[in-house]
C-alpha cells in the first residue's frame, strides 16, 4: 500500500518550512529597527512626562515598538554563516526561557511582597500582579537581542 503523500509533496513542504525558518531581513534593517524602537521608547517616555500618556497613545506606541524590535532581531549580520545562525537559535532559546522565568516570577514576587506589606500595614487586601502580553513579547525580543549580542562578543573574546 503506497503512502498517500508523495516525496515531492514532502520536499515542497520542507522547502517552504526552511524558507520560513531561515528568513532574515537585510543587515541595514537591524540598525533601522533599533533606531525606530529606541525612538518609540523615547516617545513613550516623553509622553509620560508631558502628560500625554492616554491609554490609547500608550498602548499604540508600545505595540508599534514591538515591530521594529522584531525586525532588528530577525535581521542578518554583516557576516552570516552557520555559526551565526547557531548563535541566533541559541539566543532565541535563552531569551524564551529567561522571559518565561521573568514573567512567571515577577507576579509571584509582587504577590509575596504584597502579602508581607499587607500583614505589616494590616489592611487585609492583596492583589496579584498581571503580566500584559506586551511585557511578555517585549521581554522576549529584548532578551534575544541582548543575548545574541552577548554570545557574539563572547565568541570574539575567546
Amino acid at each position: 500500500m503506497a503512502h498517500p503523500i508523495s516525496s515531492k509533496t514532502c520536499n515542497d513542504e520542507r522547502s517552504k518550512l526552511y524558507r520560513i525558518i531561515n528568513f532574515k531581513f537585510p543587515y541595514s534593517y537591524r540598525k533601522i529597527g533599533i533606531l525606530l524602537g529606541g525612538g518609540l521608547l523615547l516617545a513613550l517616555i516623553i509622553s509620560k512626562f508631558t502628560g500625554h500618556d492616554h491609554l490609547l497613545n500608550k498602548d499604540l506606541i508600545r505595540t508599534l515598538m514591538l515591530l521594529p524590535l522584531l525586525v532588528a532581531a530577525l535581521s542578518e549580520e554583516k557576516v552570516e554563516d552557520e555559526y551565526t545562525s547557531h548563535l541566533r537559535g541559541q539566543s532565541f532559546i535563552i531569551a524564551v526561557v529567561c522571559a518565561l522565568a521573568y514573567n512567571i516570577l515577577i507576579p509571584l514576587i509582587a504577590f509575596a511582597l504584597d502579602v508581607l506589606i499587607v500583614n505589616v500595614s494590616g489592611d487585609g487586601q492583596t492583589s496579584f500582579y498581571e503580566v500584559s502580553s506586551f511585557e511578555v513579547m517585549f521581554s522576549i525580543i529584548c532578551f534575544q537581542i541582548v543575548f545574541f549580542e552577548g554570545l557574539k562578543r563572547l565568541d570574539r573574546a575567546e
